[in-house]
C-alpha cells in the first residue's frame, strides 16, 4: 500500500495525498462547483419601477455569497445573499426591460443566468379633466405623481421646509428633487434641475444672481395668495408639466423658452393694480408652447381688466404655440400683440367671460397668425358644448 502524506491544519491531522497515486504529485483541491440558478424569478411593475423577486440558489460545496442583477446587459448590481429581491427605479413608462439574475458563491464562481423581460405600466390616468372648466370638482392636481415611487403622493409624504432653502442644499446641476413642501420659498441656484411632486407656498423663479437658470416642474402645486407682483412662475426658461399654478398677479410669466403642458392655471388675487393674466409674455423672446391647459383669470380686476387668459404683448418675439387650452376671463381672453408669431389651434373660450370683447384680439399682421387650420378655436358654454367657431382676429 502506498504511504499517505498527512498535513496538520488547525490542530487536526488530515491526509493530503497518497504517494504514488497519479505520479505522486499533489492533485490539488477538487474543482469548485458553481451555484445553481435562482428559482422562480418574477417581477411586479409600476410606471417607473420594476421589482424582481426570486428563490435562493444552492451551492453543493460552499455557500452562496451574493447575487448579481443586470438591466439590458448593463453593469451588474451586487445583492446580499440574504436578499431575494431588487427594485430598479427611474424607468420609462410602457417600456420593456430585460433583467438577468445569477448567484455567486464564496469562491467567486458564478451560476447560470436567469432572465426575464418586464414591461413598465402606463402613467396612471388623472382624475382631473384637461381642456374644460375649472370648477369645485375640477381644480387640478390635488395629488402629485412621483415617478420614483410609481404612485401619487399626498401631503403626508412631503418633507416640509418652513424657511427659505436653495436647490444647492439638495442637488447638483441636472439633478432631481421630489416630495418636498417649500413653505418659505426656494432659491433656484442650480441649472437644469427637475422638481417633481412638490408644493410651493410662494412663487417659483429661476432668476438668481443675474442669470435665468432653466428648470422643470412636474406634478407640482404652486399657491401664491400674496400681493401684486406675486406670480406663480416667472420669468422664462422653464418647463411645467401637469402642475397646478396659482398666482396673485399672473399665473405664469412666459417670457420665452417656456413649455406649459396640461397645467391648471388660475389667478387668485386679482389685484386692481396689475394685469392679472393667466399667462403673460411681456417683451420676452424665444418660443413658448402652452397646450392642453385650463386657464382662468376671472373675476376681472378693478381697472378695466386689460388682462387675458393668454396674453402676449410689449414687443414679445418668437413663436407662440397655443393649442387645445380651455380659457376664461380678461379684457380679451386671447390677446395676440406685436412682434410675436402665433399658432393658435383647438382652444375653447368660455362664452361671455371677457369684458371688452371680442373673445380674441390681435394687434399684429394677419399673416403672423396661423388660426384654426388644424382644429377650430371655439366658444363654449360651461358644460363644454361648442356654441360657435371663433373667427381669426
Amino acid at each position: 500500500m502506498a504511504p499517505t502524506v498527512y498535513v496538520v491544519e488547525g490542530g487536526v491531522l488530515r491526509p493530503l495525498w497518497v504517494v504514488g497515486a497519479g505520479g505522486g504529485e499533489d492533485p490539488g483541491p477538487p474543482a469548485n462547483v458553481a451555484p445553481s440558478a435562482v428559482g422562480s424569478l418574477s417581477s411586479t411593475v409600476t410606471a417607473s419601477a420594476v421589482t424582481l423577486t426570486w428563490t435562493a440558489a444552492t451551492d453543493t460545496d460552499g455557500a452562496v455569497d451574493s447575487y448579481r442583477v443586470t438591466r439590458d446587459g448593463g453593469s451588474p448590481v451586487i445583492i446580499d445573499a440574504g436578499t431575494l429581491t431588487y427594485t430598479a427605479t427611474g424607468l420609462a413608462a410602457q417600456t420593456a426591460y430585460t433583467f438577468a439574475v445569477w448567484a455567486v458563491d464564496d469562491q467567486g464562481a458564478a451560476g447560470p443566468h436567469t432572465t426575464t423581460v418586464a414591461t413598465t405600466s402606463a402613467v396612471p390616468a388623472e382624475t382631473v379633466a384637461h381642456g374644460s372648466e375649472i370648477t369645485a370638482t375640477n381644480t387640478g392636481h390635488t395629488a402629485f405623481y412621483d415617478t420614483g415611487l410609481g404612485r401619487y403622493v399626498t401631503d403626508g409624504d412631503l418633507t416640509v421646509h418652513n424657511s427659505t432653502v436653495s436647490l444647492s442644499d439638495f442637488v447638483a446641476n441636472g439633478g432631481t428633487i421630489t416630495r418636498r413642501w417649500f413653505k418659505g420659498g426656494l432659491i433656484i441656484d442650480r441649472t437644469g434641475v427637475t422638481i417633481r411632486a412638490c408644493k410651493f407656498d410662494q412663487g417659483v423663479s429661476g432668476y438668481y444672481a443675474g442669470q435665468h437658470r432653466p428648470f422643470t416642474l412636474e406634478w407640482c402645486t404652486i399657491d401664491t395668495p400674496g400681493s401684486a407682483g406675486d406670480d406663480g412662475i416667472h420669468f422664462q426658461d422653464y418647463i411645467a408639466y401637469r402642475c397646478r399654478i396659482g398666482g396673485n398677479s399672473d399665473g405664469a410669466k412666459t417670457n420665452g423658452n417656456v413649455s406649459l403642458t396640461e397645467c391648471f392655471i388660475r389667478v387668485e388675487g386679482q389685484d386692481s393694480a396689475d394685469h392679472n393674466d393667466g399667462t403673460q409674455n411681456v417683451g420676452g423672446s424665444g418660443p413658448v408652447t402652452i397646450e392642453r391647459c385650463n386657464i382662468d383669470c376671472r373675476p376681472t380686476n378693478g381697472i378695466g381688466a386689460p388682462n387675458a387668459a393668454l396674453f402676449c404683448a410689449d414687443g414679445a418675439a418668437g413663436l407662440q404655440t397655443w393649442h387645445d387650452n380651455w380659457c376664461a376671463g380678461g379684457g380679451y381672453v386671447l390677446r395676440l400683440y406685436e412682434n410675436a408669431t402665433y399658432d393658435v389651434q383647438g382652444n375653447k373660450v368660455l362664452d361671455g367671460s371677457w369684458v371688452y370683447g371680442p373673445a380674441a384680439r390681435a394687434v399684429i399682421s394677419s399673416d403672423a397668425v396661423t388660426w384654426g387650420t388644424e382644429r377650430p378655436n371655439v366658444l363654449v358654454d360651461a358644460s363644454g358644448s361648442t356654441l360657435s367657431t371663433l373667427t381669426k382676429p
